[in-house]
């Protein structure tokens, strides 16, 4: 599997935060992990007023907190010191106090947090009925936990106005409301998790839906209902929920859910509160590039959706209408791109099948890649791979939803964007006339020719002729290949269509991959790997224009990379 790294070391997305200025600092270089999170009404209510004897029971509760990374609680009122005393959690929220004076709400956690905040709810309903909810302060809290280093997670924990009149309806959905009004002043740009004891399900209209109408996942429905929200009236969630939406740098999905009730038992087998346990396990995957919604538009409109394709916004691209130019949507990274290979990749799909153009190209627009796609009813995975040997202030990503000509119309359905970086291990990936003294050794004809190369009209490629059948023309590469896999590409056309071969292979050609490839008039990329078991001095790649024991038939090329992946 490729490593993807984020090119830019540090992107900062700023928020303000109770008049104060924070941001949220992505720096990280492992970029791809998991962590555990369980939300947890534990019913510490004064033990008399308790239905759940948590004066017992809390203690036992304790321990188990241990199976998980991050642990927001509920109702942690009387017995905090019993609910932390065997928990190994290096960090932990302050205790804001007992029943009638506390929100009880509290977090426990393996990854440091900063910003702590509380902030109780503007509006309650019921003193002596009605749930009580104006006993105590109730409300919600906050936190950016930093899950790796320099990868942040915000997290909301809440407990919402309980009861079922028609006042506690109202006042939840001016709770859901308040929260909701925080995340967009905190957490703008940054993923967020709101997890704890929402007193609500998705049948009531306007309470808890407000979170999926403003685009956040619920672990229970993409693990437990095939990622559909259920609709008003329709029943199967829970009041305890774990809520999530990415950020525009750090993807978030979810792995697992469950509700971990039987580890959550006295010896009797009884629950140890009213409430059981929720818990969810988290995927993260940080881009070095923005959401699609983040894209610069050139004569596009990029659209947000109600879909989400595994866990992930979708967003709708489609063209102005103009006649007169390649409408596009793109996005520029401002990183020197030197000696890498770069793999944009994006998903895909259409209401009619119809040609979807994806380009990948440094500011001087003299190296890169364009390929055009027919993208088909059906979600479907879109990349486009290119080399980069010369100095650039950055590179570029393009999008063209109805293909690459002038004038074309149309829409396309687009998700999942992501841009991966390899080291390149061939030299001079783009001019094959240079000899085995510098780079390429061959028996074949090399010419530079004015056709342009698939980067654009700003650089051309080299046409690579056998002089006799089964010429070749190929590159060593001074890397020792045992337990690692590489990947050898390049791009390749033709002035009539016909099979050339390309390989992979180690030294002494104990082990080697070739591939058969059909190049026609356009600009194809090709690409063949192997995975090496043996030790070896090198590795080389190697291209015969007109097929292995084939014809003579000549190539233009342009771009070969090798990377270990």
């Amino acid at each position: 599997m490729k490593k993807i790294y984020i090119l830019v070391i540090s992107f900062i997305i700023s928020s303000l935060i109770l008049s104060s200025q924070y941001t949220s600092l992505v720096k990280a270089e492992e970029v791809e992990g998991e962590f555990s999170l369980l939300t947890y009404n534990v019913a510490g209510l004064w033990d008399p007023v308790s239905q759940s004897n948590p004066a017992k029971n809390t203690i036992l509760i304790s321990p188990k907190l241990n199976n998980y990374d991050i642990v927001l609680a509920q109702e942690d009122f009387n017995y905090h010191s019993d609910l932390i005393e065997k928990a190994d959690h290096p960090y932990l929220s302050s205790h804001s106090g007992i029943m009638g004076f506390g929100d009880g709400l509290n977090r426990l956690s393996n990854f440091p947090f900063t910003d702590f905040k509380r902030d109780d709810w503007n509006d309650c309903h019921g003193i002596f009925g009605d749930g009580s909810d104006c006993l105590t302060p109730k409300g919600f809290s906050f936190a950016r936990h930093e899950v790796s280093d320099g990868v942040f997670v915000d997290i909301y924990n809440l407990h919402a106005d309980a009861g079922g009149s028609q006042d506690d309806k109202n006042v939840r959905k001016k709770n859901f409301q308040q929260v909701l009004s925080k995340i967009d002043q905190w957490s703008i740009g940054n993923a967020v998790i709101v997890t704890g004891d929402f007193n609500s399900k998705y049948k009531a209209e306007g309470e808890v839906r407000q979170f999926a109408d403003t685009g956040f996942s619920d672990a229970w429905a993409d693990i437990e209902n095939g990622g559909i929200i259920p609709g008003i009236g329709e029943s199967g969630d829970r009041i305890d929920k774990i809520l999530y939406r990415s950020g525009d740098l750090l993807q978030l999905s979810v792995s697992d859910y469950a509700v971990p009730n039987e580890d959550f038992l006295d010896s009797n087998g009884n629950q140890l509160s009213d409430h059981p346990p929720v818990s969810a396990i988290f995927q993260y995957h940080v881009s070095n590039i923005p959401l699609i919604g983040k894209f610069n538009t050139n004569k596009s409109i990029i659209t947000t959706t109600n879909d989400l394709l595994d866990g992930q916004k979708v967003w709708k691209v489609e063209t102005e209408g103009l006649e007169d130019y390649r409408q596009n949507i793109n996005f520029k990274v401002n990183q020197n791109p030197i000696n890498k290979a770069y793999t944009f990749s994006i998903w895909l799909k259409a209401d009619d099948e119809h040609t979807v153009t994806l380009r990948l190209r440094n500011k001087e627009k003299t190296e890169g890649g364009q390929q055009s796609f027919t993208v088909t009813t059906d979600w479907k995975k879109y990349e486009i791979t290119a080399p980069f040997e010369l100095d650039s202030e950055s590179l570029s990503l393009f999008m063209y939803p109805a293909g690459f000509d002038f004038g074309n119309q149309g829409y396309v359905y687009a998700s999942g964007v992501e841009l991966t970086e390899n080291t390149q291990l061939l030299d001079s990936p783009n001019d094959f006339t240079k000899d085995y003294l510098s780079y390429w050794y061959k028996n074949t004809n090399v010419e530079k020719t004015s056709e342009p190369s698939p980067a654009g009209d700003n650089s051309t490629v080299n046409k690579i002729t056998p002089i006799n059948v089964n010429n070749s023309i190929y590159q060593h590469t001074e890397v020792d290949p045992s337990g690692k896999t590489y990947t050898f590409g390049i791009w390749l056309k033709a002035d009539q269509p016909h099979n050339s071969t390309i390989k992979i292979q180690n030294a002494n050609y104990s082990e080697a991959e070739a591939q058969s490839i059909n190049v026609t008039t356009d600009w194809q990329y090709f690409e063949v790997t192997k995975d090496f078991k043996n030790q070896s001095d090198n590795v080389t790649v190697i291209i015969w224009p007109g097929e292995y024991n084939g014809t003579t038939d000549s190539v233009y090329a342009w771009g070969a990379s090798l990377i270990e992946e």
